[in-house]
């Protein structure tokens, strides 16, 4: 005999039994929950919209005829899937796959005097190597999220003009009264030498971006369970299925994919922009230290690295080419926790913390010297004020 299926309606809402059910032979019994069917489907984004297709479907035709709530005959069912299948098909989110060779050749050329692409093309060189920003086939696209695409565009190209040191592609979507200054820039580039990233980790690192910005995406945040709802737990989801999605992962090693999920772990207990604005606490600081202890220096300048260049991308919709964010403003806040944070492991965390929020206070011309002073200077962050106001 076929197997049978018994108020299936009860996995997609609240149902009151209307029948008995009596054995008349013997037979295997399985059941399964609403709760544990809502867990089986989150495993896989794909399958959420078309279970709950379905479900709306079914249940608007059972209100026609609630009598068959019970058992629901095998005719009913096939119906409600025809239709489902003459509808709109779930799209394919697989993206174009990356040619191995390619990448290689653009990852070896990233500091060389002449690389292996026109810098003046390099948003549409991104789109050819990773297909996941490919504005027509891309997963991006293909969701619909064109500007969350040109963000992780904008964090790729600025990680980009960082590593060659070229200041005026990275600062060209600026206003020029805004613009990051010569002495600025050469701060950036001096944080850039510290780091140290070598070939696999600047490889490493532009995967990183360009799976980052998927995580923002609601129909992946659903599908995680609701205590694990965070951009880093999506990432690390990412990273360990949705290989045709996501596929430019595939050419990664285990290091380097340790290497991310590392460094997911320490984004998920320090926030950088949060520190900028003094909205975290000396704890979170002292969190980031404990990581950084436990995972080594590698991760932790990669880590620190990849932070800066997600800030970098923030305005990407309005330029993808560049950085418009990280003008003179910016990036001076950004270099000042960079410093503090720099001392991680040689300073107290707490005295780090706070030589962040008075090193604000004195480009703000601030007072920091009791108690109260460090109260409307860490609020000076939170506005955030400027020096001109």
């Amino acid at each position: 005999d076929k197997p049978k299926f018994l108020c299936e309606v009860s996995l997609y809402c609240k149902v009151l039994h209307i029948g008995e059910l009596t054995t008349q032979t013997f037979a295997d019994a399985l059941t399964l929950t609403g709760v544990d069917f809502a867990r089986c489907v989150r495993v896989s984004p794909k399958c959420i919209g078309l279970v709950y297709r379905y479900a709306q479907e079914l249940l608007v035709r059972l209100n026609a005829k609630p009598d068959c709530s019970e058992c629901i005959p095998e005719g009913f069912v096939h119906k409600v899937c025809e239709k489902l299948q003459s509808a709109a098909a779930p799209k394919d989110l697989r993206s174009p796959v990356p040619h191995a060779d390619s990448v290689a050749a653009f990852i070896a050329s990233l500091r060389a005097p002449e690389p292996a692409f026109n810098a003046d093309g390099l948003p549409n060189m991104l789109e050819h190597l990773f297909g996941e920003l490919d504005p027509d086939t891309g997963i991006y696209a293909k969701l619909g999220q064109h500007a969350e695409r040109d963000r992780a565009c904008s964090s790729m190209c600025s990680f980009i003009w960082l590593l060659r040191n070229d200041r005026a592609r990275f600062t060209a979507p600026q206003p020029n009264a805004l613009r990051m200054h010569t002495d600025l820039w050469a701060d950036l580039q001096e944080f850039v030498k510290w780091a140290d990233l070598d070939e696999s980790e600047a490889h490493a690192m532009l995967v990183f971006l360009v799976i980052r910005g998927l995580c923002k995406l609601p129909s992946f945040l659903k599908a995680m369970p609701a205590d694990q709802r965070s951009q880093e737990a999506v990432v690390q989801k990412l990273l360990g299925r949705m290989s045709d999605e996501v596929p430019c992962k595939t050419l990664l090693s285990d290091e380097q994919i340790d290497l991310i999920e590392r460094s997911v772990t320490m984004h998920r207990a320090f926030n950088l922009a949060q520190f900028l604005q003094g909205e975290n606490t000396p704890y979170q600081v002292v969190e980031l230290h404990e990581f950084a202890e436990e995972y080594g220096t590698k991760v932790f300048k990669f880590s620190l690295f990849a932070l800066v260049a997600f800030m970098c991308g923030i305005r990407g919709a309005e330029a993808p080419s560049g950085s418009l964010i990280m003008d003179q403003a910016m990036a001076s806040g950004v270099m000042e926790a960079i410093r503090v944070l720099r001392e991680l492991g040689k300073s107290d965390p707490i005295v780090i913390y706070w030589g962040y929020i008075t090193a604000r206070a004195s480009r703000l011309g601030l007072s920091f010297n009791d108690d109260e002073d460090l109260a409307v200077a860490r609020l000076a962050c939170l506005i955030p004020a400027l020096p001109e106001s």
